[in-house]
């Protein structure tokens, strides 16, 4: 039965450059509604720990089931802002389902 609610989770990924000074880093990706039922949006927020150097801090974001939640690539954080949001689209589905939504920002390296 269409009008089953999708459940979307995120979580945020810092990698930071071994040994370097404090970087700007990815906080977190939250989204304003976990669970929305399937077809309808929700939306997100990329959170950077200190604002975006010159230049903006590119943000890449990923769905783990783009089939059923879909993001944009990536969102850039403006100079000197800390936050930027985002869509999260979702289709209809069947049965509840859970997918997963994260982001990245930063040089390889470690991540929380």
């Amino acid at each position: 039965m269409l009008g089953s609610r999708v459940v979307l989770l995120w979580v945020a990924f810092l990698l930071a450059l071994p040994g370097a000074a404090h970087a700007v880093g990815l906080s977190s990706i939250t989204l304003n509604a976990s669970t929305v039922v399937g077809g309808n949006n929700s939306t997100g927020t990329a959170t950077l720990d200190a604002p975006a150097p010159t230049g903006g801090a590119q943000v890449t974001l990923n769905s783990s089931d783009t089939t059923i939640a879909t993001v944009p690539a990536s969102v850039t954080v403006a100079k000197g802002q800390t936050t930027k949001t985002f869509t999260v689209t979702t289709k209809g589905v069947a049965t509840t389902t859970s997918v997963i939504i994260s982001g990245t920002y930063g040089a390889p390296g470690r991540q929380r």
